[in-house]
């Protein structure tokens, strides 16, 4: 199946340009649900989830701006934006811990995929390529803390402020899997992903997420995340 070099590059420009299967109004549906299953799994109130999902509606939405500007200070716009709501309304809303309502709006932007690669490609002795992309995975992440901490000084963010806000109840053990079905649901329609692969995604999810709970009860909740990695791996 060899092809010749300007057929391929001309092939690659084509399916850089089609469009995607779903419009900007499901597409951006796909991110609030995608945020709010997310969100299930780590707030332990339902106002944290709503929360979640107005702001994972407005990433979404932000995120369909095709421009090459603000690409380049998308990141830090969104961390700011997301984190100053949210330490705006933890004194009056129960939301639990504003920092882990943060990871889920801003759950897309973090460059898993970037450093795992990088980090294959320097174990297998390529300098340059290993190297680059972990640089520009450590420098997403610095650039998503940046927006965080900027909201934070503006708001008048103290590192104790929020101790004090304990939750008295926690979801039932049931919305953790409504939490994996959304976040499948939600990234097969914000990425429009095939039909046939949605079956697979929701299997590798579950498998993850049933290594991860085994993980923190064999060995704790500290490494529980590896467990669930190395299982749907």
């Amino acid at each position: 199946g060899a092809i010749e070099p300007l057929e391929g590059i001309r092939r690659l420009n084509e399916i850089g340009a089609m469009r995607p299967t779903f419009g900007w109004p499901v597409r951006t549906l796909g991110h609030a649900l995608l945020v709010t299953g997310l969100a299930l799994l780590l707030t332990p109130t339902w106002q944290g989830a709503l929360v979640a999902f107005v702001l994972g509606a407005f990433i979404g939405l932000a995120k369909l701006v095709r421009s090459p500007t603000l690409q380049l200070v998308f990141p830090v716009f969104a961390a700011f934006a997301c984190a100053l709501a949210v330490f705006l309304i933890a004194p009056y809303i129960e939301i639990g811990d504003p920092i882990r309502l943060l990871i889920a709006p801003l759950a897309t932007f973090l460059p898993g995929g970037v450093l795992t690669t990088g980090t294959v490609e320097l174990a297998a002795g390529e300098m340059v390529a290993g190297a680059s992309r972990l640089v520009f995975g450590l420098v997403q992440l610095a650039l998503l803390t940046f927006g965080i901490i900027a909201a934070g000084t503006v708001v008048g963010v103290e590192s104790s402020r929020y101790l004090s806000l304990g939750v008295t109840h926690a979801f039932p053990w049931w919305t953790a899997i409504g939490g994996v079905l959304l976040f499948a649901v939600g990234n097969y329609l914000h990425f429009s992903s095939p039909s046939t692969t949605f079956g697979w995604v929701l299997l590798v999810l579950f498998v993850a997420y049933a290594g991860q709970q085994v993980g923190q009860v064999l060995v704790g909740a500290t490494v529980s995340g590896f467990v669930g990695a190395l299982a749907m791996t």
